[in-house]
């Protein structure tokens, strides 16, 4: 029975992925936890029962599974994908890094941070890269600072485990290890790659959790928009290739 994991990258459109993957598998065949320290504690089934993973579990995920995991992926403008994080960041008070952001209290601010600006930083890139023991990082924290989302935290703000020239180089390479890849701009053609890789018959993917009233980049100041630039400097060589595979093999 062939396993399939959907790589969820923050503000990638990844709800509206979830909803469409609703229609091809049952519920019962689809693994309920989206966070490790979800997944840490799920008791019920054996994870080797499923045959949908979804989350955001990154690379070891299949390493913690103990079985092949068909992976596929969505990658995002890495300018739009980091003005929507941090629009989420700040409108929603359970993130972990909601204080933080509404402190520094402006996006130049979290850019500038050490901690929020690794939400930003070639995020995509390292999200497809960094490797790292979800149980190890559990191991040190409380059980009131894994329902804080402290374990996301760790490995969400961690730093990129190579040199920029070593990510972009890993990044690629990793890029053509998933099924496929799509692009979040490019929907119809990323859902038609999609159907074609596993045999499925998605119509039509809704955008969904999308926020109207995020920063725009058009609205950004000069000195942050290049500074936005060159804080994904890998980001957008690895989505331009991104776009350039899903052209090649449609």
């Amino acid at each position: 029975m062939k396993a399939y994991y959907f790589y969820h990258i923050p503000k990638t459109a990844g709800t509206s992925m979830n909803k469409a993957l609703n229609s091809i598998f049952q519920e019962s065949e689809i693994c309920p936890p989206h966070l490790w320290h979800d997944l840490l504690a799920y008791k019920k089934r054996p994870l080797t029962s499923f045959r949908l993973f979804r989350g955001h579990f990154y690379r070891p995920l299949e390493e913690f599974v103990g079985r092949r995991l068909h992976a596929f992926t969505m990658l995002r403008d890495p300018v739009e994908r980091a003005l929507s994080h941090f629009g989420h960041v700040i409108r929603d008070p359970g993130h972990y890094l909601h204080k933080r952001a509404k402190d520094l209290g402006s996006f130049r601010a979290y850019l500038n941070d050490p901690v929020t600006s690794e939400t930003i930083k070639n995020f995509q890139a390292k999200c497809i890269v960094n490797t790292f023991n979800p149980v190890e990082i559990a191991q040190h924290l409380s059980p009131s600072q894994l329902d804080l989302l402290d374990l996301e935290k760790a490995i969400e703000t961690a730093p990129a485990c190579f040199s920029d020239e070593l990510l972009l180089e890993n990044a690629l390479k990793r890029l053509k290890e998933f099924i496929f890849v799509g692009i979040t701009e490019n929907m119809d053609e990323s859902l038609k790659k999609m159907n074609s890789a596993f045999g499925w018959n998605i119509q039509s993917i809704p955008f969904e959790n999308a926020n109207s009233q995020r920063t725009l980049k058009a609205e950004l100041h000069e000195k942050e928009l290049e500074a936005l630039i060159n804080l994904n400097s890998v980001d957008l060589k690895v989505y331009a290739e991104a776009i350039s595979l899903l052209k090649l093999n449609s």
